[in-house]
């Protein structure tokens, strides 16, 4: 058990290291899209109206093409969430516009998150996502971006995911709010609702630590299992982020996250027929009175 002055470093090293080096500009250019309606959906590729619209679809899809890379090499699917860190820091400093730049990028910067944080599982080398590009790309496509990629983000490769703010937020819930199962199962909710969000467009440019923090609320307070029942747990978990972390539950930016966490949580669901992604459109209000509109891929 870490003393909460190591927690608050901790927590602290990784707020920092969003709000600046790992900080990237929003390349998808929202202001194309309508201000009062926040997009949390992704329009098929045809139904795309510009390159803006194009460029959601396409990095919607890399996401979930991920996802199936890790799943059928046995990796740990916190990599997508670092692979997409890399793809989106690259993409909002270059100037790439078409389907086949976006896919190398992509492609390659999951090639690199494997590469680094592989532990166990099944090798994904070069020549594997060789392959897997059946013919569109070579070896020296993937080494060449490779090195574009490491260069342009000043080979800053290890960003704070959400799931590195979970590990931590799981430490403010008190040993008596719930058994060692539900404990156990309540991070499992929360780290699939999370893996979803990376998905989800409107969570594109939040920070971590809100959409994280969002994620365990959600879970935390909903009124099926796994949650935590009792109202004073639940006000503990508040007061400790407030006091260690200075982010205050009630903000607007964490309510509209919880808002969207709550649609992701009410439509998504396990794929258990192993039928592929599974999308399920809603609408939910959010604080400011605008629809927001999820569209949820399971990966």
């Amino acid at each position: 058990m870490i003393s909460t002055v190591e927690l608050m470093d901790r927590f602290q090293v990784l707020l920092n290291q969003d709000a600046s080096v790992y900080h990237h500009k929003d390349y998808l250019s929202p202001s194309t899209l309508p201000v009062d309606s926040p997009i949390l959906y992704t329009r098929t590729f045809y139904e795309a109206k510009d390159l803006s619209e194009q460029k959601i679809y396409w990095r919607s899809k890399l996401c979930a093409w991920m996802y199936y890379v890790v799943d059928s090499h046995d990796l740990n699917r916190e990599m997508v969430a670092i692979a997409m860190s890399y793809m989106d820091r690259y993409l909002s400093e270059s100037k790439i516009s078409d389907s086949s730049g976006y896919q190398l990028v992509g492609m390659t910067s999951l090639y690199i998150s494997i590469k680094i944080f592989r532990h166990n599982g099944k090798c994904a080398g070069v020549s594997s996502f060789v392959k897997l590009s059946k013919g569109v790309f070579f070896e020296h496509d993937f080494l060449n971006m490779e090195q574009d990629i490491l260069q342009t983000l000043g080979w800053r490769m290890h960003p704070p995911t959400t799931l590195a703010y979970l590990e931590l937020l799981m430490m403010f819930l008190p040993r008596k709010a719930c058994t060692t199962g539900t404990r156990r199962a309540l991070y499992e909710r929360i780290k699939f609702l999370l893996e979803l969000s990376v998905t989800v467009q409107f969570f594109f440019g939040k920070k971590p630590s809100t959409i994280a923090i969002a994620a365990f609320i959600e879970v935390m307070e909903h009124d099926e299992e796994p949650h935590v029942a009792e109202i004073k747990y639940q006000a503990h978990f508040r007061k400790c982020v407030r006091s260690i972390t200075g982010v205050d539950c009630s903000s607007e930016e964490v309510i509209e996250c919880r808002d969207a966490m709550e649609a992701v949580h009410r439509n998504a669901w396990y794929d258990i027929n192993g039928d592929g992604a599974i999308e399920k459109d809603c609408a939910v209000s959010s604080p400011v009175g605008s629809k927001i509109c999820v569209s949820v891929v399971s990966p």
